[in-house]
């Protein structure tokens, strides 16, 4: 299991670092404290707390997908999409398990930034370039 999350982290990781084919992509290192922990049923399981940013660049004419997907299992996942010196796109708190997607359309750059806390469970990004 402790294997499995590891790969979830790294895919989540190489998503955001790879998944925007448009204009320069951008990672800043998470904050995000992780703890291993023993579930009732004797599986492993990672509580997060604390935040991670992520960003991409909507060129002139594109129009970006942010496709999210969360399994939340316990505990709080807030995340917040906004163009830089822009109101926020999206805005989730408290976002439970769910799958949607939100569209990124004006020139300019971006930010991905979740925020957890006592969050057990995982989340996904997948950026993609649409036409407009």
């Amino acid at each position: 299991m402790k294997d499995a999350i590891i790969i979830i982290i790294l895919t989540f990781i190489a998503v955001v670092l790879t998944g925007c084919s448009s204009g320069e992509k951008q990672y800043t290192p998470a904050a995000m404290n992780c703890e291993v922990f023993t579930a009732e049923d004797g599986s492993s399981m990672v509580r997060k707390n604390g935040e991670e940013y992520s960003s991409f660049t909507v060129l002139e004419g594109e129009a970006v997908e942010i496709a999210v997907i969360v399994n939340r299992v316990s505990g709080v996942l807030n995340i917040t999409i906004s163009q830089d010196g822009g109101a926020a796109i999206y805005e989730g708190n408290d976002v439970p398990t769910s799958e949607f997607s939100v569209y990124a359309k004006e020139k300019g750059e971006y930010t991905i930034c979740v925020m957890a806390k006592d969050f057990v469970g995982d989340y996904s990004f997948e950026i993609s370039k649409n036409s407009p």
